[in-house]
């Protein structure tokens, strides 16, 4: 995958925002090389219904802390 020069610059922005330090070209695109491969490795999109059932999972977990804050 390329990264563009802008991206690049972009990500040392990022980078200086969050940790206070500038970082060279090539540091920034090794890391966000880095970064790219890491996502790729643990994003694993969801089918529809399994964004549903965790979704009511949530509501169901909200709802039992609603009710035993209410308590």
């Amino acid at each position: 995958m390329l990264i563009s020069p802008q991206q690049i610059s972009k990500f040392q922005s990022i980078y200086k925002d969050v940790y206070g330090e500038d970082i060279s070209e090539q540091a920034a695109h090794k890391e966000a090389m880095n970064l790219v491969r890491l996502v790729t490795l643990i994003y694993q999109p969801m089918r529809k219904e399994e964004f549903e059932r965790v979704q009511k999972e949530i509501l169901k977990i909200h709802d039992r802390i609603n009710r035993k804050n209410k308590i």
